[in-house]
């Protein structure tokens, strides 16, 4: 993860074309803006990203929250948010179908190269996010997703 001081040039660059602000911060307009634009995503996925990674949730988006997102989604948000669909329970409710999930990300491998986590770690990493309520929503599977640092490449969902 970057720590405050270090900022991608890339990050620099990309908030000079979106920000109108001055300073290092995007409205939540320009951020949901490109997170669209640039990471293909739907108006709905890229508040839910946005709202993830506005960590002091003052609706902005700090070059060091965007320099976060780019750390742990970045170009993995599109078939991150595409398997998330994948997953899905088929009754539209937008949570995780938990049993299929559970197959699924079994089989991926780790950003890393580290092993993948054994069956019993998975399945307790899952109930942990599901909690009581026993459900993953979108936000909490970016959250898993983020923390579990699973190679995905584009069109990963589709495999």
């Amino acid at each position: 993860m970057a720590r405050r001081r270090d900022i991608s040039e890339q990050t620099k660059e990309l908030f000079g074309q979106f920000g109108k602000t001055m300073g290092q911060r995007l409205k939540k307009a320009e951020a949901v803006t490109m997170l669209r634009d640039k990471f293909s995503l739907t108006e709905p996925e890229a508040l839910v990203v946005f709202h993830f990674f506005d960590q002091d949730s003052n609706d902005e988006l700090s070059m060091w929250e965007y320099q976060h997102f780019v750390d742990k989604m970045g170009d993995r948000a599109r078939p991150m948010l595409d398997l998330f669909k994948q997953l899905e329970k088929p009754d539209g409710n937008g949570t995780l179908d938990l049993e299929k999930a559970f197959d699924t990300l079994k089989a991926l491998p780790r950003e890393d190269g580290a092993a993948p986590m054994t069956e019993d770690k998975l399945a307790m990493t899952l109930q942990m996010y599901a909690g009581p309520e026993k459900c993953i929503d979108l936000t909490k599977y970016i959250n898993l997703m983020c923390s579990m640092g699973l190679k995905l490449e584009q069109g990963e969902a589709t495999k």
